[in-house]
């Protein structure tokens, strides 16, 4: 019995009946931070003074071109109204802000939840550039291979996370979207778009992005990630293929 799709104890399937908290929290302010990514500064229209925390992954690319393309969750860039919140990086040498924004789509089937950004301009060096598989099937091997996950969620160390299984439930209701990659992580708000490593050393890739915590009765709470496959893996491509 492989871990994917199936429950592999009686917690996570309790866990899977239980709600999805989304992981963007309000916050008063936001600092630049080249750990785990860079953070993401959003706010509702309307409402500049109100502001919501997130974070977003810097991807290697092929070219030295004067670009970046970052991954980050797609609910950290939406309203409640589903309207587009006004958002930039904030990153040491000031923020910026985004040349162009792909987002899943806010009522499809697979619930899935993922960004794809791009910046003009090169960020500082020292902000790690994640490396991805090598074809999109890639991530859902290297974290079957291992079992495990590492989190970055910001300049404190990563963690180790035990991979517990992905998600066969559709989105909605009180479940996990289907094909989301299950943990022992859960974090606190503001890691919405936080990078998730599989494989060690140089060998290490960006496998999936954080996208909240989920509790179920009797089984504490547990953290949920989008694996870099399918569309977003696509929408991804598209963007480096443009570098």
């Amino acid at each position: 019995m492989t871990m994917f799709g199936i429950a592999r104890d009686q917690a996570l399937a309790a866990a899977l009946c239980a709600g999805l908290f989304a992981a963007a929290a309000a916050v008063p302010s936001a600092r630049a931070d080249a750990g785990g990514g860079v953070r993401v500064e959003c706010s509702d229209p309307g409402d500049p003074a109100g502001l919501y925390d997130s974070r977003a992954a810097v991807l290697w690319t092929p070219s030295s071109g004067g670009r970046e393309i970052l991954v980050a969750s797609a609910h950290a860039f939406r309203a409640s109204d589903g309207t587009l919140r006004d958002c930039r990086v904030r990153a040491p040498g000031g923020p910026r802000r985004l040349s162009s924004l792909v987002l899943s789509p806010a009522d499809g089937p697979l619930g899935e939840d993922w960004a794809v950004l791009t910046l003009d301009g090169r960020l500082p060096a020292d902000i790690r550039r994640w490396r991805l598989p090598e074809d999109e099937g890639g991530a859902l091997s290297l974290m079957e291979r291992d079992g495990r996950l590492t989190l970055y969620a910001g300049a404190e160390a990563a963690r180790d996370c035990l991979l517990l299984g992905v998600s066969g439930r559709m989105a909605g209701g009180a479940s996990a979207p289907r094909g989301s990659v299950i943990h022992d992580c859960p974090e606190r708000g503001g890691v919405s778009g936080a990078p998730l490593s599989a494989g060690a050393g140089e060998e290490a890739r960006l496998v999936a992005v954080y996208v909240g915590r989920m509790s179920g009765d009797g089984a504490g709470e547990l953290g949920v990630a989008q694996p870099v496959t399918g569309a977003f893996a696509r929408a991804i491509a598209l963007a480096m293929a443009g570098d």
